[in-house]
């Protein structure tokens, strides 16, 4: 009987180790499966809208949407420098009482740099 219970055991042992190795893989199998998943699933990237036009004599009116992350619109004339962080994805800001001139518009949203053509100013004021 003694020689009958060893091999009973042994079997018995053996089957766990199989199991366990089975729950382990499958372990495994599922969290591969669900990254995979998790990759297959982001979301698809926001597109950048923006805009710079004149308004008047001596305003002009940006605006912008799908802007994310460290953002900022930049309105450029020689050393002169008027800037405008976007706190926001999406809205509008107006550069108000603009000296005469051209000035260079610059997007920067995120990671990605936009330059627009010169838009020029015409002041009376100025």
């Amino acid at each position: 009987m003694g020689k009958e219970n060893s091999g009973n055991y042994l079997v018995y042992v053996i089957l766990m180790v199989v199991a366990i190795f089975l729950v382990y893989f499958l372990m495994q199998f599922s969290v591969n499966h669900s990254t995979e998943s998790l990759v297959l699933s982001e979301p698809e990237k926001t597109v950048i809208k923006y805009s710079c036009e004149k308004s008047g004599d001596s305003k002009v009116t940006c605006k912008w949407s799908g802007c994310y992350g460290d953002s900022v619109v930049v309105l450029q004339k020689g050393d002169l420098i008027y800037s405008w962080m976007l706190d926001t994805s999406s809205g509008k800001h107006d550069f108000d009482i603009l000296d005469s001139g051209n000035y260079r518009v610059v997007f920067v949203c995120g990671n990605q740099t936009r330059i627009m053509e010169s838009i020029y100013i015409e002041n009376e004021l100025t």
